[in-house]
């Protein structure tokens, strides 16, 4: 018995033309938003992964900065305002005879064309404004605030207290750290700011690390 030797209708192959091109249209979408959301995820995975660095980075400062006494008032181991703030801290770095720098550091965060840097100066006491290295550590900001943890005074906005806050009694508690810091940062099309507490040890002193190293 001999095959049927018809073929197909002209119909029947602009049914199944129509049937492929849908499930093809179907496909290409899904396949397209499969790969829109893992370019999103990967963005997404590398923002946070900043995200944490550069909190570390604050912990790991916070925990680093140190109170060294000075005789110049207008120069103390930490400053700090609303929207900046200059510390020292302690830097271990390799010993180098032909470079011998103290082992400690002036550093300090400022929001510049809506970016926080992080700034780190060569020498502790002269602060070269034309020598220092900064680093980005959050983009697309809108507004930075900076406050600060007393014992006695609970969160203030500026550090040392200012003078005319302080009794005589007062006077020398404003040569010391702050408990901690804590620092609010707006994003923008953020609808919530990121708070970041950075615990300060205010018991350390210069005088230990020197007896340390």
């Amino acid at each position: 018995m001999k095959p049927n030797p018809r073929g197909y209708t002209l119909i029947e192959i602009l049914v199944a033309l129509f049937i492929f091109a849908i499930v093809a249209a179907l496909s290409a979408t899904a396949l397209r938003q499969a790969l829109s959301v893992k370019t999103r995820m990967r963005v997404h995975a590398g923002e946070l992964s900043k995200l944490q660095a550069s909190i570390q980075i604050l912990l790991r400062d916070g925990f680093s900065i140190i109170h060294r006494p000075s005789q110049s008032k207008t120069d103390p181991s930490l400053m700090g305002a609303e929207d900046n703030v200059t510390f020292i801290r302690y830097h271990r770095r390799i010993y180098d005879s032909a470079d011998p720098r103290s082992q400690l550091q002036r550093a300090g965060y400022s929001l510049d064309d809506h970016k926080i840097y992080r700034i780190a100066y060569p020498y502790v006491d002269a602060k070269d404004e034309m020598n220092f290295r900064r680093q980005v550590l959050f983009d697309h900001v809108d507004k930075m605030t900076i406050s600060y943890y007393s014992k006695e005074r609970g969160w203030v906005s500026r550090w040392p207290l200012e003078e005319e806050q302080t009794t005589n009694n007062e006077k020398e508690e404003t040569e010391k750290l702050p408990c901690a810091m804590q620092m609010t940062i707006f994003f923008k099309d953020e609808p919530s700011p990121l708070t970041i507490l950075i615990p300060l040890i205010a018991e350390q002193s210069y005088v230990l690390y020197k007896v340390a190293s």
